[in-house]
C-alpha cells in the first residue's frame, strides 16, 4: 500500500479512552464509548511512540470524548508527546467547581509551554454542557491559545448568530463556524454559492479571505469587530484513492491505541509498516 501525506506528516487525532456527558448530534465518536471494554491509555500512549518516530513533527489533536475530564491520563498523553510536535486539545471545558477550575489552571499552567491551542466546544444549540464563559479569557490571561469552535448543525437565524458573536467577542478573539461535515462530498465542497451558511457570513459580514482550499478541506476567514471569524468545511473521511495511492491527511488513533486511516465506522487500520514509506506532497 502506497500512502502520500503533507509536508511533517499527517495530523494524529488521538481519541481519549474517556467518555463526555454530551450527546451531540453530530458526533461520530460517541457510539465507541458504548463499549469502552477494551479501551488502553498504555497502548494510546505506545501508538504515539510509533507516530513520533516516523514523522517526528506532525501535529497531535487530543479529542474525544472529553480529554480534561482525567488530568492525569492526559497528563500521561501530553508527556508522550516530544516537543517536536504542534499539539491542540478539543474541549467542552467540564468545570464546574472551584477545585476543578484550580486543577485546570494549574494543569495548562504546567503545560503551556507544549500546547499550541485549546479548542473549546460552543454552539448556537446548547449540545455540550458549558463551563461559565469567564474561564475562556482566564486561560488566555494566562497565555493560552484558545479558539471557540461552533458547528452550524441546524438552522439558525441571524439574530442568533449575532448574539453568539456578540457574548464570545467578550472572552476570545478568535472563533470557528463549522459545516455539518456529513453533508460534505467532493461535489460540493468547493461550490460556494449553494452553500447557505458561506452565502449568509458573506452577505452579513461582507469581504473575506480563503484560508486555503485542499484536498479534503477548506476554509474562509471574516471579521466581525474584534472577533475573527472563520467558515471550515472538511469532507467526512480521510483518505482518498488516487492513481493507486491512499492519499490522507489525518489519522486517527483510537480509545483502544488502533492506529486508523480514516474516521468510518471504527476506521481502516493503519498500514504502519507501509506508512513508514509514506510520499510526502505539498499541502493541496
Amino acid at each position: 500500500m502506497n500512502y502520500v501525506t503533507r509536508q511533517g506528516g499527517a495530523t494524529v487525532t488521538i481519541l481519549v479512552p474517556w467518555d463526555c456527558g454530551n450527546f451531540c448530534p453530530f458526533c461520530v465518536n460517541k457510539k465507541d464509548y458504548e463499549h469502552m471494554e477494551t479501551f488502553s491509555l498504555d497502548k494510546i500512549i505506545e501508538s504515539i511512540g510509533i507516530m513520533d518516530e516516523i514523522t517526528p513533527e506532525c501535529d497531535f489533536v487530543i479529542s474525544g470524548g472529553e480529554p480534561l475530564s482525567d488530568l492525569v491520563g492526559l497528563q500521561r498523553i501530553i508527556d508522550a508527546i516530544p516537543s517536536t510536535h504542534r499539539i491542540f486539545i478539543n474541549t467542552t471545558i467540564p468545570v464546574n467547581t472551584t477545585t476543578d477550575k484550580d486543577a485546570l489552571f494549574s494543569f495548562v499552567t504546567r503545560n503551556k509551554a507544549k500546547l499550541t491551542e485549546i479548542n473549546v466546544s460552543r454552539h448556537i444549540e446548547p449540545y455540550v454542557i458549558e463551563c461559565e464563559d469567564e474561564i475562556l479569557k482566564k486561560l488566555i490571561d494566562l497565555g493560552i491559545n484558545i479558539r471557540v469552535n461552533c458547528v452550524l448543525f441546524d438552522k439558525f437565524t441571524k439574530e442568533q448568530i449575532y448574539a453568539f458573536f456578540d457574548r464570545m467577542s467578550n472572552y476570545v478573539s478568535k472563533i470557528q463556524l463549522r459545516a455539518n461535515y456529513t453533508n460534505c462530498t467532493l461535489e460540493n465542497l468547493y461550490d460556494l454559492e449553494a452553500d447557505e451558511i458561506f452565502c449568509f457570513l458573506r452577505e452579513n459580514l461582507g469581504e473575506y479571505t480563503s484560508l486555503g482550499e485542499y484536498r479534503m478541506r477548506c476554509g474562509y476567514a471574516f471579521n466581525y469587530k474584534n472577533l475573527k471569524v472563520e467558515y471550515h468545511k472538511t469532507l467526512p473521511y480521510s483518505t482518498i484513492k488516487e492513481e493507486g495511492k491512499n492519499i490522507l491527511y489525518d489519522i486517527i488513533l483510537r480509545q483502544t491505541g488502533l492506529l486508523t486511516s480514516d474516521w468510518n465506522e471504527y476506521g481502516v487500520p493503519l498500514d504502519v509498516e507501509a506508512y513508514r514509506n509514506v510520499e510526502f506532497e505539498v499541502y493541496k
